[in-house]
Protein backbone atom coordinates (compact mmCIF):
# COMPACT_ATOMS: atom_id res chain seq x y z
CA UNK A 1 0.00 0.00 0.00
CA UNK A 2 2.93 1.92 0.85
CA UNK A 3 4.15 2.13 -2.59
CA UNK A 4 0.52 3.38 -4.43
CA UNK A 5 0.66 6.25 -2.20
CA UNK A 6 4.29 7.20 -3.19
CA UNK A 7 3.57 6.67 -6.55
CA UNK A 8 0.64 9.03 -6.00
CA UNK A 9 2.53 11.45 -4.72
CA UNK A 10 5.10 11.61 -7.01
CA UNK A 11 2.16 11.57 -10.09
CA UNK A 12 0.94 14.45 -8.21
CA UNK A 13 4.25 16.29 -7.60
CA UNK A 14 4.36 16.00 -11.26
CA UNK A 15 1.34 17.02 -12.39
CA UNK A 16 1.69 20.05 -10.38
CA UNK A 17 5.36 21.33 -11.27
CA UNK A 18 4.20 20.09 -15.11
CA UNK A 19 1.18 22.88 -14.34
CA UNK A 20 3.23 25.58 -12.97
CA UNK A 21 5.63 25.10 -15.61
CA UNK A 22 3.21 25.74 -18.05
CA UNK A 23 1.49 28.75 -16.40
CA UNK A 24 4.77 30.64 -16.01
CA UNK A 25 5.90 30.04 -19.86
CA UNK A 26 2.29 30.69 -21.03
CA UNK A 27 2.12 33.78 -18.82
CA UNK A 28 5.19 34.94 -20.02
CA UNK A 29 4.53 34.14 -24.06
CA UNK A 30 0.80 36.64 -23.70
CA UNK A 31 3.43 39.00 -22.32
CA UNK A 32 5.95 39.08 -24.65
CA UNK A 33 2.89 39.18 -27.38
CA UNK A 34 1.16 42.14 -26.00
CA UNK A 35 2.28 44.80 -27.97
CA UNK A 36 1.39 47.22 -24.91
CA UNK A 37 -1.18 49.56 -24.67
CA UNK A 38 0.56 52.50 -26.50
CA UNK A 39 3.89 54.15 -27.24
CA UNK A 40 4.83 54.71 -23.08
CA UNK A 41 4.22 50.98 -22.69
CA UNK A 42 7.97 50.43 -22.90
CA UNK A 43 8.80 53.16 -20.71
CA UNK A 44 6.42 51.34 -18.23
CA UNK A 45 7.99 47.97 -18.47
CA UNK A 46 11.31 49.58 -17.83
CA UNK A 47 10.55 51.66 -15.11
CA UNK A 48 8.56 48.32 -13.36
CA UNK A 49 11.35 46.42 -14.16
CA UNK A 50 14.19 49.11 -13.16
CA UNK A 51 12.76 50.32 -9.86
CA UNK A 52 11.19 46.81 -8.95
CA UNK A 53 7.86 48.44 -8.48
CA UNK A 54 4.79 46.67 -7.03
CA UNK A 55 2.20 45.51 -8.38
CA UNK A 56 -0.21 48.69 -6.60
CA UNK A 57 2.47 51.21 -7.85
CA UNK A 58 2.69 49.62 -11.51
CA UNK A 59 -0.76 50.33 -12.01
CA UNK A 60 -0.70 53.70 -10.77
CA UNK A 61 2.29 54.15 -12.92
CA UNK A 62 0.26 52.84 -15.72
CA UNK A 63 -2.36 55.34 -15.10
CA UNK A 64 -0.22 58.27 -14.87
CA UNK A 65 1.21 57.68 -17.85
CA UNK A 66 -2.27 56.54 -19.34
CA UNK A 67 -3.38 60.39 -18.86
CA UNK A 68 0.06 62.20 -19.88
CA UNK A 69 -0.82 60.04 -23.45
CA UNK A 70 -4.46 61.03 -23.44
CA UNK A 71 -3.03 64.79 -22.27
CA UNK A 72 0.13 65.10 -25.20
CA UNK A 73 -2.75 63.47 -28.02
CA UNK A 74 -5.64 66.09 -26.87
CA UNK A 75 -2.27 69.07 -27.49
CA UNK A 76 -1.24 67.37 -30.56
CA UNK A 77 -4.78 67.20 -32.45
CA UNK A 78 -5.77 70.76 -31.29
CA UNK A 79 -2.32 72.16 -33.23
CA UNK A 80 -3.10 69.91 -35.41
CA UNK A 81 -6.53 71.41 -36.09
CA UNK A 82 -4.88 75.45 -35.78
CA UNK A 83 -2.32 73.91 -38.13
CA UNK A 84 -4.85 72.76 -40.94
CA UNK A 85 -6.76 75.91 -40.33
CA UNK A 86 -3.93 78.29 -41.03
CA UNK A 87 -2.99 75.92 -44.44
CA UNK A 88 -6.34 75.29 -45.63
CA UNK A 89 -6.89 78.24 -47.78
CA UNK A 90 -3.47 76.86 -49.46
CA UNK A 91 -4.51 73.89 -49.95
CA UNK A 92 -7.72 74.95 -51.87
CA UNK A 93 -5.78 77.14 -53.91
CA UNK A 94 -3.68 74.08 -54.52
CA UNK A 95 -6.64 72.04 -55.62
CA UNK A 96 -8.23 74.94 -57.74
CA UNK A 97 -4.63 75.23 -60.11
CA UNK A 98 -4.77 71.40 -60.54
CA UNK A 99 -7.94 70.72 -60.99
CA UNK A 100 -7.75 73.79 -64.34
CA UNK A 101 -4.74 71.85 -65.26
CA UNK A 102 -6.54 68.84 -65.58
CA UNK A 103 -9.57 70.13 -67.48
CA UNK A 104 -7.60 72.41 -69.56
CA UNK A 105 -4.77 70.31 -70.60
CA UNK A 106 -5.37 66.72 -69.59
CA UNK A 107 -9.17 66.75 -70.51
CA UNK A 108 -10.79 67.14 -74.01
CA UNK A 109 -13.03 69.79 -75.09
CA UNK A 110 -15.79 67.62 -75.25
CA UNK A 111 -15.17 66.51 -71.65
CA UNK A 112 -14.58 69.97 -69.88
CA UNK A 113 -18.42 70.85 -69.68
CA UNK A 114 -19.15 66.94 -67.64
CA UNK A 115 -15.66 68.01 -65.75
CA UNK A 116 -17.11 71.38 -64.30
CA UNK A 117 -20.58 69.51 -63.20
CA UNK A 118 -18.80 66.90 -61.47
CA UNK A 119 -15.98 69.85 -59.79
CA UNK A 120 -19.79 71.65 -59.05
CA UNK A 121 -20.64 68.76 -56.85
CA UNK A 122 -23.17 67.97 -59.55
CA UNK A 123 -22.68 64.07 -59.30
CA UNK A 124 -20.53 61.78 -61.30
CA UNK A 125 -19.41 62.04 -64.75
CA UNK A 126 -22.07 59.85 -67.11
Amino acid sequence: MTSIRAWIVILFAVTFAGGVGAGTLLAERERLADPGWGPLADYERMLVRQFDLSAERAHLLRSVLQHYDADVTRIRNRHLAEYTSRIEPKLREQGERYDRIIRDAVLPASARARFDRLSRGGGPPG
